[in-house]
């Protein structure tokens, strides 16, 4: 994922920590872990073919 993206996502996982998280981000967050879920099957993959 992209540094912005990560940045994002850990911006928005404190904010879940401290019980401060609006619906809209938790939406936001939620599609960020999804996407971060995506791209590391993909990684495992990749990897699994270049053996």
């Amino acid at each position: 994922m992209a540094q912005g993206l990560l940045e994002r996502m850990h911006q928005l996982l404190e904010r879940n920590t401290d019980g401060t998280l609006t619906d809209q981000e938790r939406g936001q967050l939620e599609g960020l872990v999804e996407m971060a879920q995506f791209a590391q099957i993909l990684a495992t993959a990749v990897q699994g073919t270049a053996r």
